[in-house]
């Protein structure tokens, strides 16, 4: 079975595209704070070297690892790291790389060889390289570890016979891997959190949704993406059995194993970038400028461990105006309102302390709950960012 991930063994989140991951990487950045995160963007045949390079000179603080890297990259480093993937029903996959490229600009799909207003036969049929992987059982290629499939130039990255031996190899890995199913991030959420010993709720990230209506493509588009995944498929269907016997499995194990890797350990006086702080919840990605502005879709909320018996929390934070009322936000511990005190450090940037609170072993929550979330146009009427925010955290600080 997995071995639940420590300090030293990261974990190594295999990226099949259209399958939540963009969600789920918010979801492990919040685990294990953005800093000991590496996103591996350029993949090619340095990266199984550029991989060990970052387990050895990094193995202190490097808590994960992630990229669209095909299995055959990561098992040289499999006895070093706790692999991770989620799969995804093939029709909604590939409908939502369709759905996906409709939505890039006009030079991303030229480079992809396709013009714009393109349609859906043109799309399926596509042979340039990149989609053509993706559209004929693209699951399958990147976990049967057969370099070959995810090859070009290679004959059998053309050949779209289905194949028992190479679905075989695939179910294989997932046998040796910890995997979950976009269909069911609710108990992947679970699975992730017995396998990998995190005592806390996780979020279910909703970024980068093609469907948000969640229509169905028509019984054409259906028929297509069948005779072009029968791999991919069978695999599907195995793998949800595989994944309700796993399942059953780590619900005995749930937060089991406790560990600085998922839990904010600071020491008494330190300030503590937000993008080192392990244990977050409802944050979005550190932006340039060193923080991180709080989710309006999920509750805000730091997972620490100190030792203490107790302390005062300081939060260094900035407001998405001059005028936001930062007084009025609500902190909690363990479910429990403290006091605070606001100083304007420089407006939009503030500081607010908590009174002293008492602390528990073996981890507390921190709840940060603003008074309201503005729209970003609402402040910036250029803008394309659709979020809406309130404040944001750069650091975190317990004093005695």
């Amino acid at each position: 079975m997995v071995i639940p991930a420590t300090l030293d063994r990261p974990v190594m989140f295999l990226h099949i595209p259209k399958t939540a991951g963009t969600s789920f990487i918010s979801t492990l950045r919040n685990i294990f704070g953005q800093n000991r995160l590496v996103r591996l963007v350029s993949i090619d045949e340095s990266t199984p070297g550029e991989i060990g390079r970052l387990l050895s000179e990094r193995p202190g603080d490097l808590a994960c690892l992630t990229g669209h890297v095909p299995f055959h990259m990561i098992a040289p480093w499999q006895a070093r790291c706790t692999i991770f993937t989620v799969l995804r029903h093939p029709i909604a996959r590939v409908m939502s790389l369709f759905r996906f490229i409709q939505r890039r600009p006009p030079s991303e799909q030229q480079r992809l060889g396709l013009q714009t207003g393109f349609t859906f036969n043109e799309f399926i049929t596509s042979r340039h390289p990149e989609l053509f992987a993706q559209i004929h059982d693209g699951m399958t290629r990147m976990l049967c570890g057969d370099p070959d499939l995810n090859t070009p130039d290679s004959p059998k990255f053309w050949n779209v016979v289905p194949s028992p031996q190479i679905t075989q190899a695939a179910l294989l890995t997932l046998d040796s891997i910890d995997f979950g199913l976009a269909e069911d991030m609710n108990n992947t959420m679970q699975v992730v959190r017995g396998a990998w010993g995190i005592p806390y709720d996780l979020d279910i990230g909703h970024e980068n949704v093609t469907n948000p209506t969640g229509t169905a493509p028509d019984i054409e588009c259906s028929l297509e993406i069948v005779s072009c995944n029968a791999m991919d498929l069978a695999l599907y269907q195995h793998a949800t059995g595989l994944f309700a016997s796993r399942r059953s499995w780590l619900d005995a194990k749930l937060g089991a194993a406790t560990g600085h890797s998922v839990i904010h350990a600071p020491f008494l006086g330190e300030n503590v970038a937000i993008g080192n702080i392990p244990g977050l919840q409802g944050f979005h990605e550190v932006e340039p400028d060193d923080f991180a502005w709080l989710d309006s879709e999920q509750p805000a909320r730091i997972h620490f461990d100190l030792a203490a018996p107790a302390a005062r929390i300081r939060l260094y934070g900035y407001a998405i105006h001059k005028e936001y009322p930062v007084d009025e936000i609500v902190i909690g511990v363990n479910g429990t309102q403290v006091a605070t005190h606001v100083c304007r450090v420089e407006s939009p940037w503030f500081t607010l302390e908590t009174d002293p609170v008492a602390l528990r072993h073996p981890f507390n929550v921190l709840s940060i709950r603003p008074p309201y979330f503005v729209p970003v146009r609402y402040v910036n009427p250029d803008t394309r960012d659709p979020r809406s925010l309130s404040i944001a955290l750069a650091k975190v600080a317990f004093e005695p």
